[in-house]
């Protein structure tokens, strides 16, 4: 499996070490816009710096051209966000799961955007938000996933109205039931062993899952 960590334009929102650590699993590092601030701060170079470039910082920027990163760079009027764009760019490579580091920032808005990325790239490749705190990802079909015991998880609809939902190995479990989108009944449910079970039958849900909570 290709994984690859993208370092998003957000505000920090993890420890230097968090950033290197998981840099260190991937396959491939890419600095979206002013991720590469970041990487800058920390001097590892990105694989690949993508974006309209409008927010990165003349320093970082100069630094990833003189060290001969590849630079894909687009017009600031355009429909994508920069994140999208990255994503498209990393399955048109073939990456099977992708991190996404500094996701979380302080622009609800942007955070949102993300989410619905999260839904569209859901069938084509495993996208994570990930920091120190948290791990989200959008779901369909039946999952596995690793727990521990007395972690907090949120567990909600994307988008609209999904049916035949299956929550197994939490303190509140449901078989089969309907899950509004208008009714968001599945936040602050509890890890109760080292695996969770989460399945759909038609449609995707968003996960939370609190690792310090």
């Amino acid at each position: 499996m290709k994984k690859a960590t993208l370092i998003l334009g957000g505000s920090r929102d993890s420890s230097n070490e968090f950033y290197i650590s998981k840099i260190d699993e991937a396959d491939y590092l890419v600095a979206v816009d002013s991720g590469a601030n970041l990487l800058f701060e920390i001097r590892i170079l990105p694989d690949l710096l993508i974006g309209d470039l409008d927010s990165i910082n003349g320093k970082a920027l100069i630094w990833c051209k003189e060290n001969n990163v590849e630079i894909i760079s687009f017009d600031t009027s355009k429909d994508e966000t920069d994140t999208e764009l990255a994503l498209n760019e990393m399955y048109k490579r073939g990456f099977n799961e992708v991190l996404l580091l500094n996701a979380l920032g302080d622009r609800p808005d942007h955070f949102l955007a993300t989410i619905y990325l999260l839904y569209s790239y859901s069938e084509k490749m495993n996208v994570l938000i990930i920091n120190e705190n948290l791990i989200s990802s959008v779901l369909s079909g039946n999952n596995l996933l690793d727990a521990k015991e007395g972690e907090l998880w949120s567990v909600l609809p994307v988008g609209e109205d999904i049916p035949l939902v299956s929550l197994k190995g939490f303190e509140y479990e449901i078989t089969r039931k309907m899950m509004p989108f208008s009714k968001p009944f599945g936040t602050s449910n509890v890890s109760k062993s080292d695996k969770v079970a989460i399945n759909t039958k038609k449609g995707a849900v968003i996960y939370f899952r609190w690792l310090n909570k």
